[in-house]
């Protein structure tokens, strides 16, 4: 007993190592005064709120980094970019010193300080550079060095430092038009490459917007040399560049498909040459296994990506200095991935390192002192300056970091020097050698080589190559490049493969290529058609759940007999097994609403949904019985949780099937109706006043005042009450017209939740902006636009159902404008009072959870 107790006194909890997969978060202890007691932090860190920028002065930042000295820059969404000079890391007293750049540039969402200038990514105009031309320290004579037009938030984003010194690197979102670039490492041949027609988002999200999506640049420090070197992103806000040249970036999802295939998390992606990461609009986004793509480092799940950086200069311990760092906005979390090597890429393990609620990150960087400096803000919400600094007992030596790649690594970087159009002829020797390899990087980086190559060198030998793991790779290469008059040469060598000598990934490849084929080689003759059902429908189904899916997708488009039947076999064939990778990662997350975490636990039918849309392109040979089989299975699959356009992707299904139904058929099939599509709303509550005309100052001070618990069953009705339910859902109650409300405590502090009630114009996502447009009649029209094309534009008039829209052809218009007026009418909370604002608020910020602490 006495040596058991001595061993016990002798352990030191602040020591003990934390396991990456199972983060600790505590309360940071509170002998510092600048300590924020609202962020949870891993033991020995400490989150510290350096400055509030006063929100009606200085605005709401969003972009910050770090300047010459222990200076940083931020800037404020809508207007000023500030120098900032933080106090000593322990100097508890002096204040942050703040002065702001005499610059008119707004819309700034990415800031880099680098070869003596301040780097700017200016939304609407482009890639700015400021230089300080008078020798006081401040930037003040800004160039424009790459014009890129205003494409909103999903517009020009982050701009880094390349770790050679001598470039810049930055990234921009999906619909920001192409830059106008020297070369490109990605193969100009995108295409969306989708065999069956996409369904646009029922929300309308995007529509139109086509590849090559976000994308990731490097140039020289003047705007020269502007070179493409992946694509394929959806939002992409930010790039990590490791010391050894390796890019990483932080990818958003498109929340409004979960529950869908085609959803694709948060993801953390290595961004390796010449790669396209396969984003298209709608239901078109590839499969993350698609060989001419490449996958994840790491699947995040439902997330905001903001700011990320390496850890590389932080006084904290080595472990942590390694450490890649990932903000989410939506959820109030910086998360750490740990990276480890993975044949030519990488794997991940990541854990939360700073949470908070409400903490809506933005972007961080690493201060001269070795402090991890962040920022709160956007969308016209309150901002902070945090620094986080490490006091506990571990050694902060700095970590001199020795990379040894790996043989995959080295030959996937050696492939790359080789993307480009002046490779000497005889590389493509070297490039068959590895275009066959077993990694998945080191093969993709060899296909990006050969298709840099001219086609006419190499199509002859990839119609000849004999080994099947080259034959296919080299196959789907050429039917990137080839033309219909290589259609039956391309056929036949697909079909002469030997499938079963290849491993699951090149089998994967291997139907991939089949689909190109179809996609890009034009409709295949009667004896091609032939030829190809003979070669795939007697695989299907194979067992292998990617593999069935490509399958399913190529017979329909073949036109394939006896496939509603087995297509009908795979909607029963239901799994306990969650379909989400990152479902294990999202249930340590306790910042996501109940709606995602049920999601989570009873997963709706996703795989088998991909079977359901196939079918609904299947237009003859049903019986009435599968027919009912099939709406039955559509009905089960509407009443389960989803993103905001779950339920509008089914109706599509359901709508495209009754359309090849005979009157008779429809009469008996009505029964088969989709489920109704709101959860239980709570019964309204009427305010019973007096009310007011609430000013936000008001309203804060009547919600701060009041003591007690709060009534959860009036908050709901009073939620109702004030229409919020007509066009917001909170907890899966209520309509999708507007942003879901489930999170919103995560991001939003009481004082930006009321101004965003009370004056719901101020900040308006573009996912929600209403366009006016006069025509040339002089009627004015305004509404979401769906969809744009060079002759007409389909705008959704009613708010609530951007499903139902009227064509506006181009001619006919005068003006389109981005509405500054916002859906939302202001005063809904007016009828209240203060007791009654009060439950409103509570049931609001806490995501509609009866259990939260506001109701106990």
């Amino acid at each position: 007993a006495v040596v058991v107790l001595a061993a016990l006194a002798e352990i030191r909890p602040d020591r003990q190592q934390i396991p990456i997969d199972q983060p600790v978060l505590h309360a940071a202890p509170t002998h510092n005064p600048r300590i924020d007691p609202g962020i949870r932090t891993l033991p020995g860190f400490e989150a510290e709120l350096l400055y509030r920028p006063d929100l009606e002065t200085e605005g709401s930042w969003v972009a910050l980094c770090a300047g010459a000295g222990n200076h940083l820059y931020a800037a404020d969404q809508y207007g000023t970019i500030y120098l900032v000079e933080p106090p000593a890391v322990d100097d508890f007293e002096t204040s942050v010193q703040i002065r702001a750049l005499d610059v008119q540039l707004s819309g700034a969402q990415g800031l880099c300080w680098a070869f003596d200038a301040l780097y700017v990514m200016a939304s609407g105009r482009g890639l700015m550079r400021i230089i300080d031309s008078n020798d006081d320290d401040l930037p003040d004579q800004p160039e424009l060095l790459v014009e890129m037009p205003e494409a909103g938030e999903h517009g020009t984003h982050a701009i880094v430092a390349a770790p050679d010194g001598k470039t810049l690197l930055f990234a921009c979102g999906n619909h920001t038009a192409l830059a106008p670039i020297d070369r490109s490492r990605v193969p100009q041949v995108w295409q969306e490459d989708l065999l069956l027609p996409r369904d646009n988002d029922p929300r309308g999200h995007a529509a139109g917007v086509m590849a090559p999506g976000g994308c990731i640049y490097r140039m020289n420090p003047d705007g020269s040399q502007l070179e493409l070197i992946a694509c394929g992103f959806r939002n992409t806000y930010d790039l990590a560049v490791r010391a050894d040249g390796e890019i990483f970036t932080f990818d958003s999802d498109m929340e409004w498909d979960l529950g869908l295939p085609w959803y694709r998390p948060a993801r953390l992606c290595h961004v390796v040459s010449g790669a396209d990461f396969g984003w298209r609009h709608g239901s078109g986004k590839w499969r993350p296994w698609f060989e001419d793509s490449v996958p994840a480092v790491k699947d995040i799940g439902p997330a905001s990506p903001t700011g990320m950086l390496f850890g590389t200069g932080l006084r904290f311990p080595q472990a942590y200095q390694r450490m890649l760092y990932m903000l989410d906005w939506t959820y109030g979390i910086i998360y750490a991935a740990s990276l480890k090597p993975s044949g030519g890429s990488f794997q991940a393990e990541v854990q939360q390192f700073i949470s908070g609620k409400p903490l809506p990150v933005c972007d961080a960087t690493v201060g001269a002192d070795g402090a991890l400096y962040f920022i709160t803000g956007g969308r016209r919400i309150q901002s902070g300056l945090y620094r986080v600094v490490y006091r506990g007992e571990q050694d902060t030596t700095p970590l001199v970091e020795r990379f040894n790649p790996s043989y995959e690594r080295a030959m996937r970087r050696q492939m790359e020097q080789l993307h480009r159009a002046d490779a000497p002829a005889g590389a493509i020797g070297t490039i068959w050698t590895q275009i066959g390899h077993s990694d998945r990087f080191v093969r993709h980086a060899a296909r990006v080589a050969l298709e840099h190559q001219p086609v006419a060198r190499w199509k002859d030998r990839a119609l000849n190559e004999r080994d099947p793991s080259r034959a296919v790779i080299a196959l789907l290469a050429l039917t990137r490049h080839g033309s219909a008059d290589d259609r039956p040469a391309v056929f036949e060598a697909l079909a002469s493969i030997d499938v079963e000598q290849l491993d699951r990934a090149r089998r994967l490849a291997w139907l991939r290529a089949w689909e190109l084929a179809l996609i890009r080689l034009g409709p295949p003759n009667p004896d091609e058609r032939a030829r190809a059902i003979e070669v795939l429908n007697g695989r299907f189904p194979s067992g292998d759940p990617l593999a069935d899916e490509l399958l399913a997708t190529l017979l329909a488009a073949l036109d394939a007999p006896d496939l509603i039947d087995r297509c009908l076999a795979m909607l029963d064939q239901g799994s306990s097994e969650s379909p989400f990778e990152w479902a294990e990662l999202a249930k340590q997350n306790d910042q996501y609403g109940s709606a995602i975490r049920s999601m989570i636990d009873s997963p709706p039918p996703t795989r088998q949904l991909h079977y359901a849309r196939v079918l609904s392109f299947v237009a003859k040979g049903w019986t009435l019985p599968q027919r009912q089989k099939y709406l039955a299975f559509l009905a089960r699959a509407a009443s389960a949780g989803g993103g905001m356009s779950y339920r509008g992707y089914i109706e599509r299904m359901r709508e495209r099937t009754l359309a090849t139904c005979t009157e008779e058929e429809r009469e008996v099939l009505s029964a088969l109706a989709l489920p109704a599509a709101e959860a239980a709303l709570p019964p309204i509550v009427l305010p019973r006043g007096p009310g007011r005309a609430w000013t936000v100052e008001e309203a804060v001070r009547a919600v701060q005042t009041g003591r007690g618990k709060r009534d959860f069953a009036r908050g709901a009705g009073l939620y109702r009450a004030a229409m919020c339910a007509n066009c917001h859902q909170i907890n899966g109650m209520g309509a999708n017209a507007g942003p879901d409300l489930t999170s919103v405590g995560n991001k939003y502090a009481l004082p930006d939740l009321m101004r965003a009630i009370i004056d719901p114009g101020d900040a308006i996502t573009d996912q929600y902006a209403i366009t006016d447009i006069v025509l040339n009649d002089g009627r004015r029209l305004s509404g979401l636009i769906v969809s744009a094309d060079e002759q007409a534009i389909e705008l959704a008039t009613n708010f609530m159902d951007a499903g139902a829209t009227i064509r506006i052809e181009r001619s006919a218009i005068t003006t389109i404008t981005r509405s500054s007026t916002s859906p939302m009418p202001p005063g809904l909370i007016n009828a209240m009072n203060e007791d009654e604002l009060r439950d409103f608020v509570a049931f609001v910020l806490s995501g509609a959870n009866a259990q939260d602490e506001r109701f106990k």
